[in-house]
């Protein structure tokens, strides 16, 4: 009897001995898989981050853009302290061999004052540069730049 009850007890002993590692190895596990799902969060928080001030960066150098290029469209005007903008649109140009640099195009209207202090009415607008240049304006009504101005209009989505 007594070694009937010294084998139950060596028994008792191993299993719980046994379940205590593996409650333990599961326990490490779910611990490791928490930890990885804390860092997985952190990582996607912090993606998040960047992105947002990525576009924080991005708005407020299309805004100094935008700021130049209308400076630009003005110098083509008539009466340029009489400019009135709407529809601005800004896109990035495409990249050209020549330039490697991030280069803008702008759209949108403006109405000024003609040469007989009139308001002539919105008209479109692009601006753009190659990077290699200085901004250039083109204006909808040009007979000579007008398919140019259709073209970037189009790619911009000014339409």
């Amino acid at each position: 009897m007594r070694k009937i009850m010294g084998v139950l007890i060596v028994i008792i002993v191993i299993l719980g001995g046994y379940s205590y590692f593996v409650n333990r190895k599961v326990s490490l596990a779910k611990e490791r898989e928490e930890k990885e799902r804390i860092a997985q969060i952190a990582a996607e928080k912090l993606e998040q981050e960047q992105v947002k001030q990525a576009e924080a960066i991005k708005q407020v150098r299309e805004k100094k853009v935008i700021e130049e290029y209308k400076l630009v469209a003005l110098s083509s005007l008539k009466d340029p302290s009489s400019a009135v903008f709407r529809n601005i649109k800004i896109a990035e140009s495409p990249r050209t061999i020549e330039s490697a640099a991030i280069t803008y195009e702008i759209c949108g209207e403006v109405n000024a004052k003609n040469g007989f202090g009139g308001y002539v009415g919105f008209r479109g607008f692009v601006v753009t540069s190659s990077g290699l240049t200085a901004p250039t304006t083109y204006m909808q009504e040009d007979k000579i730049v007008g398919i140019y101005y259709e073209i970037v209009e189009k790619r911009i989505g000014c339409i």
